[in-house]
């Protein structure tokens, strides 16, 4: 077997999508933490801020949908999630992509520094 047969390489993603992160938890539960719009800066696809902006035929020449969400879980918890806990999530109106507001680290992050 060639060593190139043993390396896994990443999915070529051509399209738009959205990176979707999580905490993982002792227990084994997964919590959402954020989520991302990566931009696939492709003049042929209508979602990407790069999209052609002259006359063209969109429809037949370019891509219409975004690729299914990509999960990834970026952080652990050596503690067991609030629900395992016992802990009642109290009711919290959502901003921007679901988070509560107050995240202060910083923006949601794209490659094209847009919002989606």
């Amino acid at each position: 077997m060639s060593q190139e047969a043993d390396t896994l390489s990443p999915p070529t993603l051509t399209m738009c999508y959205h990176l979707v992160t999580y905490c993982r938890y002792e227990c084994g539960h997964q919590v959402q933490t954020r989520r991302h719009y990566i931009d696939c800066n492709r003049t042929a696809c209508r979602i990407s801020v790069r999209h052609k902006r002259h006359e063209h035929d969109c429809p037949n020449e370019c891509d219409q949908e975004m690729l299914v969400d990509q999960h990834l879980v970026m952080d652990r918890n050596r503690n067991d999630c609030d629900a395992c806990c016992g802990i009642v999530p109290t009711t919290v109106a959502e901003g921007v992509n679901g988070t509560n507001g107050d995240d202060d680290s910083g923006e949601e992050t794209s490659d094209a520094d847009s919002d989606r």
